[in-house]
């Protein structure tokens, strides 16, 4: 038996999909984000800002220090901050989405944010206006990182 193409006027369903469950599944399918406005993570893998977030990341660790107190006493915990890099590299909102458990932690993680400016300036051939991003802080006795 030989195929017969579909001609293009063929709008038949496919055999497996109902016209129901294609419409169902096309309003299950999200919308692509525009650029502008996205949020990323500081361990993105996309290609366009792996030199950059580099940057920023070797920036906020020369920054930080791990508290004293905390040393001492042997506090380890991980916090999560969003924070707004504007296209001029100055530091727009930050918000902490969760506590290490240690306010001593979470302080210096914010304060090597605000040590840590002015980040470079976007590379010209970005067009959006900020870059959000969620970093992972993470203290242990072995040091401290940015993920």
């Amino acid at each position: 038996m030989r195929a017969v193409p579909a001609s293009p006027g063929d709008r038949r369903p496919l055999p497996l999909l109902s016209a129901q469950s294609l419409e169902k599944f096309a309003r299950a399918v999200p919308e692509p984000r525009s650029e502008a406005g996205r949020s990323i993570t500081m361990d993105t893998q996309e290609l366009k800002y792996l030199t950059y977030l580099a940057r920023v990341r070797e920036k906020v660790e020369s920054a930080w220090e791990y508290p004293r107190l905390a040393r001492h006493e042997g506090w380890q915990g991980n916090l999560y901050i969003r924070f707004t890099i504007r296209r001029d590299g100055r530091l727009g909102p930050v918000t902490l989405l969760r506590s290490s458990g240690y306010p001593v932690l979470d302080d210096a993680a914010l304060a090597a944010l605000r040590d840590a400016i002015p980040f470079d300036q976007f590379p010209k051939v970005w067009e959006e206006p900020d870059l959000t991003i969620t970093g992972n802080f993470i203290y242990t006795m072995g040091g401290w990182h940015v993920r």
